[in-house]
């Protein structure tokens, strides 16, 4: 016959087998209307306060910690409150270029530095480091670039004023040093002179028809102002407007 009994953990009532209620008496008297309650009334959980928002939080004995929050947005908001972040620090500007440098230790950026290590270096050095003059050859076109580059950061042919596409030419060819010549004396900014690809090659074959004065040290030419062309060809033919 069943026998109404109450639910220990959640309290409702429900009837149960006489054979399962004698059963329920025998293990100490609690009686569970289904699976769940009686899982839940094994665990044990401790009722705690979030410390950002207040709202109660249930916690199992294991898991209470000296701080307790009710999810990942509080335990962000008071975390940040507590601690905020550091603000960053402002580097030094680069003693050579004035571009910030990576660290408080250094006194110029990558670039500079790198041709600064360069420039200390003899054409025969760098020719037995590299272990090829092409490759050596390679390093100086490099290092000429960022050293023009630095001081004329808008560069400009200096025949024709094209402006898309400049490149870097020595007046006075690698060739023409010795071994002995320092890197940053081939690649002083007196010895540099940007130019087209096409006056490029001119002047390195002695085929540019200007004259001598438009290649003097300084990049530009008085009486041009830059221009942009729309083919490499035209600049052949097509100079800047005069002012």
């Amino acid at each position: 016959m069943p026998v109404e009994v109450t639910c220990h953990h959640c309290g409702e009532r429900f009837s149960k087998p006489t054979k399962e209620y004698n059963q329920g008496q025998k293990r100490g008297g609690r009686h569970f209307c289904n699976r769940a309650c009686f899982n839940q009334s094994r665990r044990r959980t401790v009722r705690l306060e979030c410390l950002e928002c207040g709202t109660d939080v249930e916690r199992a004995p294991s898991m209470v910690l000296s701080k307790v929050f009710c999810g990942r947005p509080c335990a962000t908001s008071y975390n940040n409150r507590q601690k905020p972040k550091r603000v960053a620090a402002v580097l030094p500007p680069c003693s050579a270029c004035d571009q910030p440098v990576t660290t408080r230790r250094r006194k110029f950026c990558g670039a500079c530095w790198d041709a600064r290590k360069l420039g200390q270096l003899t054409l025969g050095a760098l020719v037995r480091r590299r272990r090829s003059r092409s490759a050596a050859r390679r390093s100086i076109a490099d290092h000429a670039r960022r050293v023009f580059l630095r001081d004329h950061p808008d560069p400009f042919c200096a025949v024709c004023g094209y402006k898309k596409h400049v490149e870097t030419a020595h007046r006075k060819e690698v060739a023409q040093f010795n071994d002995d010549a320092l890197v940053s004396e081939i690649n002083d900014p007196a010895n540099l002179i940007g130019l087209c690809p096409t006056h490029h090659w001119e002047f390195d074959h002695n085929m540019l028809d200007e004259p001598a004065d438009l290649l003097r040290p300084e990049v530009g030419v008085v009486g041009l102002e830059p221009t942009v062309h729309g083919t490499k060809n035209r600049c052949l033919t097509s100079l800047a407007t005069p002012l």
